[in-house]
């Protein structure tokens, strides 16, 4: 063997880069708002996925130090990625009977977990809106959460809140499953969430009417 072939066997796995890797190859965008939330400032950055990589040290030095690691699809773009947030490891076993099969699980702390669900296409933010709805009431989860725009942790980093931490530190936000395949039954979905995005602009138009009337 040579010895950049020995080299390259004695290199240690960054664990982090394989699990952020395989979250973002899961969620399948080419592009993604990172955000580094700290105790003094938020900064958020629109990075592609090989600009995340490359700035891997750096995100690791700020989860050091106290910051919140979140992932989340360009607000400015319409995409097919839904965030399921706060539910638990059974869930998926749920989600995949209807044809909701999650397309990225991740452990964000001890017994609670995200779920990214991809509806095969781009959709518009009031109909993900809508599926995250109606995903939130079939599986239950945080509907603080329920949000078109909603950030997820990212996995291989630390979840920073002081609940969590033990004698050994903070707990790794976990990635559990990464398929990247679209939901079953995610034509469905976005069928019933067009209808009801539709019906909402509809009542607002109403009120805008009554309201100039008035």
């Amino acid at each position: 063997m040579t010895s950049a072939g020995n080299r390259k066997q004695s290199m240690p796995d960054d664990r982090t880069l394989t699990a952020l890797t395989r979250q973002l190859r899961g969620m399948g965008l080419p592009r993604f708002e990172i955000t580094k939330k700290g105790p003094k400032r938020t900064v958020v950055s629109d990075l592609s996925v090989d600009e995340i990589k490359a700035d891997l040290a750096r995100l690791k030095e700020a989860n050091r130090v106290g910051c919140h690691i979140y992932v989340r699809p360009p607000r400015d773009v319409n995409h097919d990625l839904i965030l399921l947030d706060d539910v638990n490891r059974f869930t998926p076993d749920r989600m995949k009977a209807n044809g909701h099969a999650p397309a990225v699980m991740v452990e964000t702390s001890p017994g609670s977990c995200q779920a990214w669900l991809r509806l095969g296409r781009p959709v518009a933010a009031a109909v993900r809106h809508e599926v995250a709805r109606e995903l939130a009431r079939l599986y239950g989860g945080d509907p603080a959460a329920v949000n078109p725009h909603q950030a997820g942790r990212l996995a291989g980093f630390t979840n920073q809140k002081p609940e969590y931490k033990t004698p050994k530190g903070f707990p790794f936000v976990l990635l559990l499953n990464a398929p990247g395949k679209t939901a079953a039954a995610a034509a469905t979905l976005i069928e019933a969430a067009e209808a009801k995005a539709v019906q909402a602009q509809a009542k607002i138009g109403e009120l805008g009417e009554a309201l100039h009337v008035v």
